[in-house]
């Protein structure tokens, strides 16, 4: 642990040593003496002597471009091995280089890149939570070091979610995690900064991996939690372990979300506020976030460089003003005390964001801007080079996240724009910003959300000013109140703001708004054309070429074409069922995953998707094998994004659907038929009502069990013999003891099984016994939790060609 200390602390002296040096560079820069003997080549920097300003900078800005040339790509390099070899061989050819002095310095950067993410994985690896302790219970003690989020789970239970920083974890053999996200089932009410003391299960922090959608695995990564953990009712109070300092933010986040909450009707006004006030967003629930990202709005409601700029903005004003007053007494600079003011400012609302990657880089820049000002220098576009410079040194794995892209990409873009733009009036200036951002979410939008709304620039026309004048101004000065004793002045600032943002929520609400909404799944290719038109579109040279160059554009709005061959996929949705069957431009999907009916649950977040990403836009068959809601969670969202032509449920349902029966066939072509073996006339338990699906593709045959038990089986086997052998199983109930009988696997006689269950599931799937039948049998078993998504496709041999989406781990994976 005090090795794990010790290079972060290395990390921070070696960010700290990176902005003095830059911002160190003057008229002159003095070189440390050294050696004249063996400095006779290499870069000038390198040289004893004075290096002239402009030779300085220049190499500056090589260094800080090998540095993200060399760090952003880092992380994707499978093994730490492979990685050390990479920077071993940058270093190398940065000593071949050296009577090149400006490649040199790009490949010398490129390795101290390679290098920094390098140690940040391997800290990352070495506090990884050993198998052995996978739903082991343990007692941890620490302290909350998050805003604690509240929320009720679909089944009616509340809970409250949090990081926690570990001061101690038994038994020892456990004790790697520095930080583990916890979530609480008692009664007991949590704030940031407390000791307390859980008994919790514990399981690394593997994320789901499918195409078409994140892969949450990442976020533990670049968030630095090493361990995900639920605890029921056992919780005592404990000394604090971590600084008081470090969660003080945290507490004045949880103090002013409070007040929020007592000031404000609950709804969705409230929620909102509490958002824009402190970044929480636990009162934000999914059909509020889907309404507002159909708006093209949700962005809004993160605390972003937006908001920080104009906190900083508003600071700098201030500042100005009090100069003015003060002049009268002591001469003060306004452009000083102005500079001050807009970093205190900005520096508070960026710790009521808790730090996010947005205010981070808006506050960096702010920082950079401010010293130029201090110092007299110019404030150029490079100072955004050096902000990525810093996110990054800081955090490589922080290239995984949305907020990066998105921060960083839409400031390079008003960058690029401001450097053509030749509009004197400022409606001129703000039409041409607001229709090209409009533009630049297109290729971001179907990078991070699969999608962009046809409605978002009128509606981002109007909500901006509405929200940067009007609705943060409220809400920073109703938190300004709050925290300096004025409780009734600050409630009423926020019910001020509250009242139209109630207003337009509620018009909002009655409006189709999921019509506004364009699904992007374009290729590569496409996005890169896009980019490509985007950045050619501002630059002069014709009317012409201007459209043109948004003409390539177009592309991005082209969903790929469907798979012609066939393709079977069991994708990866953690403790849950969700298989897609597609042939011919068609698509059936047989269950949907679990999750909250209402939202979120996987299949918005994995399966709908994964199909748009395939080219489906309309389902051909749905089929709920039963009513649990690890299978049929998804049903409704499946419904609305997909419209299916067919749906059959098994056991009883709503009326108005086709409940599945043995027997039922139907085929799309003479080598594609489908057939119901179950359930029949007596259905038991829920488990044994379950659609069991056969698909006979060109021969080679599918069986899906659904959750089916080992009596089910057995009348399976009495009835259908020898129909029921298959190529390839769906392994029953996720791998239970109750199920995949000896019998049955006899009968079937496949040679690949195919598993679906979550990593570290509370219910031990799968069982080690139904393990050993499979291995016994010499059946290649499979699963999601292991290998991610998998996808067979059926060749023009008749061979089923597998991948599997996690076969090449990143070297930061647990």
């Amino acid at each position: 642990m005090e090795r794990i200390r010790s290079g972060l602390g290395v990390i921070d002296l070696s960010v700290s040593f990176g902005i003095s040096l830059v911002v160190g560079i003057g008229v002159q820069v003095p070189i440390l003496p050294c050696s004249t003997a063996r400095m006779k080549v290499g870069p000038p920097f390198l040289r004893p002597g004075i290096m002239p300003a402009p030779v300085a900078v220049l190499y500056m800005r090589t260094a800080m471009s090998g540095f993200v040339a060399g760090i952003v790509p880092a992380p994707f390099v499978p093994h730490l091995g492979y990685l050390a070899a990479v920077a071993l061989l940058l270093l190398m050819l940065a000593w071949w280089l050296r009577r090149r002095p400006m490649l040199s310095v790009a490949a010398l950067f490129a390795a101290l890149a390679a290098a920094c993410s390098l140690m940040h994985s391997g800290f990352w690896l070495s506090a990884k939570l050993p198998v052995s302790c996978t739903r082991v219970p343990v007692l941890v003690e620490g302290t909350v070091v998050s805003l604690p989020r509240r929320q009720r789970g679909y089944t009616g239970s509340d809970s409250q979610r949090f990081e926690f920083a570990v001061g101690r974890l038994a038994p020892l053999a456990c004790d790697a995690p520095r930080k583990l996200l916890i979530t609480y089932y008692g009664p007991e009410v949590i704030a940031p900064g407390q000791g307390w003391r859980f008994r919790v299960r514990l399981r690394p922090p593997r994320g789901q991996v499918n195409p078409g959608s994140g892969d949450f695995a990442r976020w533990y990564a670049q968030s630095r939690i090493h361990g995900v953990g639920s605890s029921g009712q056992y919780a005592q109070r404990a000394p604090q372990w971590n600084r008081p300092w470090r969660s003080s933010h945290h507490r004045l986040r949880a103090r002013l979300s409070a007040a929020v909450t007592a000031a404000l009707a609950p709804g969705m006004a409230s929620a909102v506020m509490q958002a824009i006030t402190v970044a929480d967003k636990s009162g934000i629930r999914h059909r509020l976030w889907v309404m507002l990202q159909h708006l093209g709005i949700n962005h809004l409601l993160v605390i972003s460089g937006l908001h920080v700029g104009m906190v900083a903005g508003l600071g700098w004003l201030l500042g100005a003003l009090l100069a003015r007053w003060l002049a009268a007494f002591w001469p003060v600079n306004p452009r000083y005390c102005g500079a001050l003011l807009a970093l205190v400012f900005s520096g508070f609302y960026t710790a009521l964001a808790g730090f996010s990657m947005a205010t981070t880089r808006a506050f960096l820049m702010i920082a950079i801007a401010v010293i130029a000002v201090v110092t007299a220098r110019r404030v150029t576009p490079w100072q955004v080079l050096l902000a990525l410079v810093l996110v990054l040194a800081a955090n490589p794995l922080a290239v995984f996240g949305s907020a990066l892209t998105l921060s960083f990409g839409a400031v390079a873009a008003l960058l690029w724009l401001g450097g053509w733009s030749r509009h004197a009036y400022a409606w001129q200036r703000w039409s041409s910003v607001h229709a090209y951002m409009s533009l630049v979410m297109l290729p971001l939008g179907a990078i991070w959300f699969g999608g962009a709304s046809a409605i978002a620039a009128p509606v981002n026309f109007l909500s901006i000013p509405f929200f940067t004048f009007f609705l943060v101004p409220l809400a920073l000065a109703g938190s300004a109140a709050v925290l300096l004793g004025a409780t009734g002045w600050g409630a009423m600032l926020w019910q001020w703001a509250a009242a139209p943002l109630q207003v337009v929520m509620q018009w909002s609400q009655g409006l189709e708004l999921e019509r506004g909404f364009v699904a992007l799944t374009p290729s590569a290719p496409a996005i890169a054309l896009a980019v490509f038109g985007l950045v050619a579109a501002v630059v002069p040279g014709g009317r012409v070429r201007r459209i043109l160059s948004l003409a390539i554009v177009v592309p991005l709005f082209l969903a790929p074409r469907p798979p012609v061959p066939p393709v079977l996929a069991l994708l990866d949705v953690g403790q849950g069922t969700a298989v897609v069957f597609m042939a011919a431009g068609r698509a059936l999907l047989y269950d949907t995953g679990g999750g909250d009916p209402e939202g979120p649950n996987q299949a918005q977040r994995v399966v709908i998707p994964y199909l748009r990403a395939s080219g489906i836009r309309t389902l051909d068959t749905l089929v709920i094998s039963h009513g649990d809601l690890d299978h049929a969670a998804g049903h409704q969202a499946v419904a609305a994004a997909m419209a299916p032509a067919r749906t059959w449920y098994g056991g009883l349902h709503s009326a108005g659907h086709d409940v599945c029966r043995a027997g039922q066939r139907w085929r799309w072509a003479d080598d594609i038929v489908f057939q119901f073996l179950a359930p029949g006339a007596a259905w038991g338990s829920s488990n044994n009502r379950s659609c069991v699906l056969l698909i006979d593709v060109r021969g080679q045959r599918i069986l899906l069990a659904g959750d089916i038990e080992s009596a089910m089986e057995r009348e399976l086997i009495r009835y259908w013999g020898a129909a029921l052998s298959a190529e390839v199983l769906l392994v029953g109930h996720h791998g239970s003891a109750t199920s995949t009988s000896q019998s049955w696997l006899n009968r079937v006689d496949p040679d690949l099984a195919l598993l679906s269950y979550g990593y570290g599931n509370r219910f031990g799937h799968p069982a080690p016994v139904v393990l050993r039948r499979l291995q016994a049998q010499g059946v290649v078993a499979l699963a999601t939790a292991r290998h991610g998504a998998l996808e067979l496709e059926l060749s023009t041999s008749n061979q089923w060609q597998i991948r599997a989406h996690r076969k090449y781990p990143e070297n930061w994976r647990l």
